[in-house]
């Protein structure tokens, strides 16, 4: 009944895909045993013995890796320069060719840099951030803060604790704060930062506080003071028959002194021993042992810092009264308990201050550590 009637060959359902590394498969469409069994009708097979059929073609290409698209393999001879594939990122992310980078490994590449077959190459987008420190105490504007991001350095901080925004790529990085306030004798404090994309990263750094209570002793100009028995012995090397009254070990008074920058304390500041208690912000004690002058954490919760996103630049907001003005202490000298009193300061200055002209205790002891009140010896 002809050839129109016969049934299509079978070799029309034949497919084939091939693999190799650095390279992507491109099948023609139609396959050659389709397009030839619609043009010509017969049987496939009998052509194949006669000569092979091209069923496609591998092409060199790079795998291109970014958090915003799928993972994908991409032909060099159409994308064969750093520019090219920032505009392909371009038209299918919609992130500008100015705001994304290109690296192999971890070198990054320039626009001008060609692309090469088998490579994995990454794309990062970047945004901008503006980064503002901020003390937990009444959010006050931290100044002098270097602030260094993954190993960088990213300037230190104004009046208004703001650096120069500056570029950094979407995803997790560590940033690092210095400043003689923050971390107690390190001097520093670090930080998970996440950046977000697709937008400015305007974000608040807020700080906990580090306090240093400790003692300062009175020089007395009085050269006969002595903290030794004022007992000899005579020519012969034996004691005195009769000696005298023993004098009583001498007791310097002690002023004790609060700051929040450890560059602040004294070289000779002396430790005290004792109690530390606020009730303002959250409710703390804290215990000073005696032995040396370790910091008071006072701020937020467990934490050294936490980061707020803001909607434009970050301020600080002074609360009613600054938490700090409720710190009390009660101490003493370790080893000098039955010999000395405490006489703390009534009022305390830091409520004195506060309740004067306002404003953040903190940022004040920060700049001049303040006397909370005197140890004196008992008489």
């Amino acid at each position: 009944q002809g050839r129109a009637s016969r049934a299509k060959c079978s070799l029309t359902t034949v497919q084939i895909t091939a693999t190799k590394p650095g390279y992507i498969w491109r099948a023609r469409d139609p396959s050659p045993f389709v397009e030839r069994t619609q043009d010509l009708g017969g049987c496939e097979y009998l052509r194949l013995m006669n000569g092979p059929a091209i069923f496609g073609y591998l092409e060199p290409a790079f795998l291109l890796e970014s958090a915003v698209v799928p993972s994908q393999w991409l032909p060099v001879a159409t994308y064969d320069t750093v520019e090219g594939v920032k505009a392909y990122m371009q038209e299918t992310s919609g992130i500008p060719t100015n705001r994304m980078l290109l690296f192999h490994g971890k070198n990054q590449l320039e626009d001008s840099a060609a692309t090469e077959a088998g490579v994995t190459l990454s794309v990062v987008e970047i945004v901008e951030v503006q980064l503002t420190v901020l003390n937990s105490c009444c959010r006050e504007p931290l100044d002098g803060v270097e602030i260094v991001v993954d190993d960088t350095s990213r300037g230190t901080t104004n009046q208004s604790g703001t650096v120069a925004a500056f570029d950094l790529s979407v995803g997790s990085h560590t940033i690092v704060l210095k400043h003689g306030s923050l971390g107690g004798k390190d001097k520093n404090i670090s930080h998970a930062l996440d950046i977000e994309g697709g937008r400015p990263n305007r974000l608040s750094l807020v700080t906990g506080s580090w306090l240093y209570i400790y003692g300062v002793e009175l020089e007395d100009e009085d050269d006969s003071d002595s903290y030794a028995n004022d007992e000899f012995e005579d020519d012969d090397g034996d004691a005195p028959n009769n000696p005298g009254p023993v004098e009583k070990r001498y007791v310097p008074t002690t002023y004790v002194t609060l700051t929040s920058d450890i560059g602040q304390v004294d070289d000779e500041a002396v430790p005290l021993q004792g109690r530390v208690s606020w009730t303002k912000k959250s409710k703390g004690t804290a215990t000073l042992d005696g032995d040396k002058i370790d910091p008071v954490f006072f701020g937020v919760g467990k934490q050294a810092c936490f980061v707020e996103q803001t909607d434009g630049p970050a301020s600080g907001t002074t609360p009613q009264q600054c938490p700090l003005a409720s710190l009390a202490v009660d101490c003493t000298r370790k080893g000098l308990e039955d010999e000395v009193r405490w006489s703390p300061k009534d009022p305390s200055p830091l409520v004195e201050r506060t309740e004067e002209i306002g404003g953040c205790e903190l940022m004040r002891i920060m700049a001049c550590p303040a006397s909370l009140g005197v140890l004196n010896p008992r008489s």
